[in-house]
């Protein structure tokens, strides 16, 4: 049988989130239970579904991503965090990768980017990093 995992979106920028929703539409191991453009109702989402993992926007309107990801890391420690940012800085960069909350990190506009994105999601759902 096949894991489903369960995939919260908050991602401020309409066309990411109609592409990630339409990427993972259509897959029978994704399951996209909620789609936020705010932090704030993201996290709120997130308690609602229990999602396994969030597909986090770094920036958002009301906080950013790292905030949201410590919120969430804080409500419970076992969802991971899929970081998704359109920064290329290395400093910011470094700190997503250093940040013990975050599971995955993609740069949106890399041309790796569309083609990772599943393999990337079931990597984390089984415990990897990407």
């Amino acid at each position: 049988p096949i894991h489903v995992l369960k995939i919260s979106i908050i991602e401020d920028s309409p066309i990411h989130r109609e592409w990630l929703k339409a990427e993972l539409h259509n897959h029978t191991e994704f399951d996209v239970v909620s789609i936020d453009r705010y932090a704030k109702s993201g996290i709120q989402s997130v308690k609602e579904y229990q999602p396994d993992i969030v597909l986090l926007d770094f920036q958002l309107e009301d906080m950013t991503g790292l905030e949201a990801a410590k919120r969430i890391n804080v409500y419970d420690e076992n969802i991971k965090i899929f970081m998704i940012t359109a920064h290329t800085e290395i400093t910011i960069i470094e700190r997503l990768i250093g940040d013990k909350c975050i599971k995955g990190l993609a740069i949106k506009g890399s041309q790796y980017f569309a083609d990772n994105l599943k393999p990337a999601i079931k990597n984390i759902g089984a415990g990897g990093v990407y």
